[in-house]
């Protein structure tokens, strides 16, 4: 079982478990201390954890695009900054 944790600031945690319910255990656990976090028993299967709880429907639909998001806005932040060290060190 492959297990994602997401925290608020963009930071992520993964983790691989030979048992299912060791990894199940483990995202109920640290979704109470983060934003959510993911766990794929394989075939398509994701399961998402919020506060403790799974969660389904839309606000499954709501976490997926909230940390799609973040994520995207950390990627462009970065990609900024390395364009812009690329730029200055042109004009030296």
């Amino acid at each position: 079982m492959e297990t994602w944790v997401v925290y608020g600031n963009g930071k992520y945690d993964r983790e691989h478990f030979e048992d299912d319910r060791e990894g199940m255990n483990f995202c109920k656990a640290r979704s109470l201390r983060s934003l959510c976090a993911y766990s794929s028993t394989g075939k398509n299967n994701l399961i998402v954890y919020e506060h403790g709880e799974i969660v389904g429907g839309k606000r499954r639909t709501e976490l997926f695009a909230h940390t799609e998001e973040m994520f995207n806005s950390i990627l462009e932040r970065e990609i900024k900054v390395a364009r812009g060290k690329r730029s200055v060190k042109k004009q030296v």
